[in-house]
C-alpha cells in the first residue's frame, strides 16, 4: 500500500518514514515533488489508509478544469481498483443512480503525457467554434504506483453520445481530417508537455528516451541507419521548418461518438503525439492508409521504414542518447 510522505527533496533525503522497510519513490525527477513510500503490504484501497495523493503540481496549473463535486484522487482509485482492472474506464457519480459527472480512465498504460496532450487538444478545438471534432477537457491526471506497474489515471468530462457507427465513416473522417491538421504547440517530438514518444515506429510502441530535439531523433534515427550499413538518411529537420502535426497512431472506431450537435467525440490519446509529416507513413492498417497527410508539404523518407521496430543499443560517441543506454 502507499502512503504519502510529504513534500521532500531528492530520495536519499526523505525525512519521512512511515516504516523501516517503506522504499521512497518519487513521482518525477522535479525537486518539488511529492514521494510516495511503498509499505510491504497489498491490502485494498480503503478511506481509512492516508492516501491523499498530493499532486507536485495543482491540476490547475496544468490548464485543467475543476469541479468541486468530483470525488478526491483517494476515492476515484479506490473506486477503480473495486471496478476491477480488467475494464479501462469508470462513470463517476455523486451518489449511485445520479447523474455522471465525470468519466475516469485507467490502466497501466494511462499516462499524464496522455492527459496533458487530450487536454491541449481540448482547448485549440473549443476555440474555433466550425470544427466538426470536439474532445473532452480534463480536471484531473495521476499515476498510483502498485506492487508490479504503476497504475494512471485520467479524469475527464464525460460526453453522453452514442457510438459512431460504419454509416458514420465520413463524419469520422473529416474529424480526423482536423485532428491532423492541428500543429504542435512546441518543437519536440512526442506528447504536449513532453514525454516519450508513442508510435507504432518504435520498438513496443514507445520511445526508449525522450527527444527534446528534432536534431536528437533525426541523429538517433540516422544512427541506427549507419549501424545497418545503410546508406540513406532522414531528414527530420529539414521536414520540421513546416511544423510538426498530431500524428493518431492507433485509431479505433470505438474511440469516436456522435454528438447531439453533430460533431464527433474524439477520445483516447495514448499514441498520439506531434511529429513530423513523415511519420504518416509508417502506420498500420487502412485507417492508417487513409490518412497519409494530404495537408501541406511532407518530405518522403523511405529511409525511416528501415529503422522501425528496430532495437539497436546505439552508443554513439558525443550522441545525445549516450547517457539513457536506451535505442528507439
Amino acid at each position: 500500500m502507499f502512503l504519502p510522505s510529504g513534500m521532500c527533496g531528492p530520495v536519499e533525503h526523505c525525512n519521512v518514514k512511515t516504516s523501516p522497510d517503506s522504499e521512497c519513490l518519487r513521482t518525477s525527477e522535479r525537486p518539488e515533488s511529492p514521494c510516495y513510500c511503498i509499505l510491504p503490504t497489498s491490502g485494498p484501497i480503503t478511506p481509512n489508509l492516508c492516501l491523499s495523493f498530493k499532486a507536485a503540481i495543482a491540476a490547475s496549473d496544468f490548464g485543467f478544469l475543476t469541479n468541486d463535486d468530483l470525488p478526491s484522487r483517494h476515492e476515484n482509485a479506490a473506486l477503480c481498483q473495486q471496478a476491477g482492472y480488467q475494464r479501462c474506464g469508470i462513470p463517476l457519480r455523486k451518489e449511485p443512480g445520479g447523474p455522471i459527472l465525470a468519466w475516469v480512465k485507467y490502466g497501466a498504460n494511462v499516462t499524464r503525457a496522455e492527459a496533458l496532450t487530450q487536454n491541449w487538444l481540448a482547448e485549440a478545438l473549443d476555440a474555433n467554434p466550425e470544427v466538426a471534432v470536439r474532445i473532452p477537457r480534463v480536471y484531473d491526471a495521476f499515476t498510483i504506483p502498485t506492487r508490479f506497474f504503476k497504475m494512471g489515471h485520467i479524469v475527464m468530462q464525460h460526453i453522453d453520445a452514442p457510438d459512431c457507427e460504419e454509416s458514420d465513416v465520413e463524419l469520422v473522417a473529416k474529424a480526423v481530417e482536423w485532428l491532423i491538421c492541428l500543429k504542435a504547440p512546441s518543437f519536440a517530438p512526442g506528447p504536449a508537455g513532453g514525454g516519450p514518444v508513442v508510435h507504432t515506429f518504435f520498438y513496443d510502441w514507445v520511445s526508449r528516451i525522450t527527444y527534446n530535439t528534432v536534431e536528437e531523433l533525426e541523429d538517433h534515427v540516422n544512427g541506427i541507419l549507419a549501424l545497418k550499413e545503410d546508406t540513406r538518411r532522414d531528414s527530420f529537420v529539414a521536414e520540421a521548418r513546416h511544423g510538426f502535426y498530431l500524428c493518431p497512431c492507433d485509431i479505433d472506431p470505438g474511440n469516436f461518438k456522435k454528438g447531439r450537435d453533430g460533431k464527433v467525440v474524439a477520445l483516447d490519446f495514448r499514441a498520439t503525439c506531434f511529429l513530423p509529416r513523415s511519420f504518416f507513413r509508417v502506420r498500420d492498417g487502412e485507417a492508417g492508409k487513409q490518412l497519409r497527410s494530404e495537408h501541406g508539404p511532407a518530405l518522403d523518407l523511405p529511409a525511416i521504414g528501415q529503422c522501425r521496430g528496430d532495437d539497436t543499443r546505439l552508443f554513439l560517441p558525443g550522441s545525445p542518447w549516450n547517457k539513457h543506454h536506451r535505442s528507439a
